[in-house]
């Protein structure tokens, strides 16, 4: 299961619910906090956070953020992720 630092709380869990990533919620306030080394993605919302903020944890991890703008930009990768994990499960 590919592990997913998303950058900024959408607030609506329920586009979570039988995702196929391991998603975990970043705060802006725990930015700082966060050790990304296990991480596989980056998502950062930049329709919550600062493009700044973003720029900097890229800086600071040297691992590539995934800008997502809407909320609709955020559905449509969880769902793309669906599919790919549907296709996974068919061809294993």
């Amino acid at each position: 299961m590919r592990k997913i630092y998303l950058l900024g709380n959408p607030h609506n869990s329920s586009i979570f619910l039988n995702c196929p990533f391991d998603v975990k919620i970043v705060e802006r306030k725990e930015l700082d906090k966060v050790d990304f080394t296990d991480s596989q993605e980056i998502w950062g919302l930049t329709y919550k956070l600062d493009p700044q903020l973003l720029k900097n944890v890229q800086r600071q991890t040297n691992i590539s953020i995934k800008k997502i703008e809407t909320f609709q930009q955020l559905k449509q990768e969880i769902e793309k992720g669906r599919e790919e994990y549907a296709k996974q499960k068919v061809g294993s």
